[in-house]
């Protein structure tokens, strides 16, 4: 299973269903403060699967293997991709590339596209299960393999990603900035659109429009005692 796990939204909820920005939701959001910021894109969430056989089409499926993906999203994804088995790292049998689906008939199209995209998010190798289990998770090599001879290594680093999606010649979800916690709620809390935040040199200005909420991730990977990721969500309607 390579299935993308839900991510928490930073606060609890009342029970009116709103966040209570007075309840973090894990001690770890609160003890960080300064997050990396993605735009949080309202599609369908995509597995773009490439195996190390370079005759081995890409496989694209939906967040769990039943999903039905929409013909527009699949071509999004594959029909310029420029994937190319020897950028793989030793150990290395594939890679999947996790993204957001965007386009008519996805979602309602809260983004008001003309065509469907692919926009990558996260990113993790497919490992030969006979390879060093230090380049895997091991927590998770059994829950989540995808054969018998494949595991799941860790997570990439943001920058990592990047040069994955640029040699992939894949777009990225939207980069917002690097910056305080509180200044995230904030922003997410005043707007139901970007131009919410007049200031010129506002990292917010310019957001498309839709925008729903973001995704804030540390600098650097990070795992909870209990190894789930340490990563939060936060959306305008959780106000």
């Amino acid at each position: 299973m390579s299935e993308y796990a839900k991510i928490d939204t930073l606060f609890d909820r009342g029970a009116d269903f709103k966040v209570d920005v007075t309840r973090v939701r894990r001690p770890e959001f609160a003890a960080i403060d300064r997050w990396r910021v993605d735009e949080k894109l309202d599609g369908m969430n995509i597995r773009l699967i490439l195996r190390d056989d370079p005759d081995a089409p890409a496989e694209v499926r939906g967040r769990t293997d039943r999903a039905t993906v929409p013909d527009g999203v699949r071509r999004a994804a594959t029909d310029h991709l420029r994937w190319n088995p020897s950028n793989l790292h030793p150990g290395q049998v594939g890679l999947v590339v996790y993204g957001e689906g965007l386009g008519p008939k996805v979602n309602g199209n809260p983004h008001r596209l003309d065509h469907c995209e692919f926009r990558v998010f996260d990113v993790r190798p497919l490992i030969a299960r006979s390879f060093e289990t230090g380049h895997v998770d091991e927590a998770e090599v059994v829950a989540t393999h995808i054969s018998y001879n494949e595991c799941l290594g860790r997570w990439l680093e943001r920058v990592d990603v990047r040069a994955v999606a640029v040699a992939l010649g894949l777009a990225m979800v939207p980069e917002i900035a690097v910056t305080p916690r509180n200044d995230i709620v904030w922003a997410v809390r005043v707007r139901e659109g970007a131009d919410a935040i007049q200031r010129p040199d506002s990292p917010w200005r310019g957001l498309g429009g839709g925008f729903e909420g973001v995704v804030c991730r540390p600098l650097t990977e990070l795992r909870t005692p209990r190894g789930d990721r340490v990563v939060w969500k936060l959306k305008v309607r959780d106000f």
